[in-house]
């Protein structure tokens, strides 16, 4: 990791922990100079107010790279009150083009998975941010012409 992101200009250090000093040291305290490497799952909801706030905005527990950006704060301000749908998403557009260009947080490889489902599978939704699938197991269902009911 700290050899990949060396080739792109970032310095970095890798400072590996057993999970109880990582969560006293590091998650709880903040206890490092400039940004850290984590999962930034920190949204109670996928509402871009929330996640946007939460990791990025000045004061926020789950700011973990300790970002206090005047101008960022005020333009999470302004999509946080706007109206206007259309509005809205040019500024948080906005907003995600400035924070591509602070880097704040340095994204690293995530996971993606692939799924194969028969024709006969009914209501199976994806969940978009996330492989977990809570209570979508649940809410499926099979097409009455699926293979081995009513002995078809």
């Amino acid at each position: 990791m700290v050899d990949a992101l060396g080739k792109i200009g970032i310095k970095a250090t890798m400072r590996p922990y057993e999970l109880g000093a990582y969560y006293s040291v590091v998650y709880s305290q903040k206890a490092y100079d400039d940004m850290t490497f984590l999962t930034l799952w920190a949204g109670g909801t996928f509402a871009p107010d929330i996640w946007l706030n939460q990791i990025y905005g000045t004061g926020y527990g789950s700011n973990y790279s300790k970002v206090s950006d005047s101008k960022l704060d005020a333009m999470l301000k302004a999509q946080s009150v706007e109206m206007d749908p259309v509005k809205r998403k040019e500024t948080i557009d906005e907003i995600q083009r400035y924070l591509i260009e602070q880097a704040y947080y340095v994204m690293g490889h995530h996971s993606y998975a692939i799924t194969c489902l028969q024709p006969w599978l009914r209501n199976y939704n994806t969940h978009a941010a996330s492989y977990h699938t809570g209570r979508i197991a649940e809410l499926m269902w099979l097409a009455e012409d699926a293979p081995g009911r009513k002995g078809i």
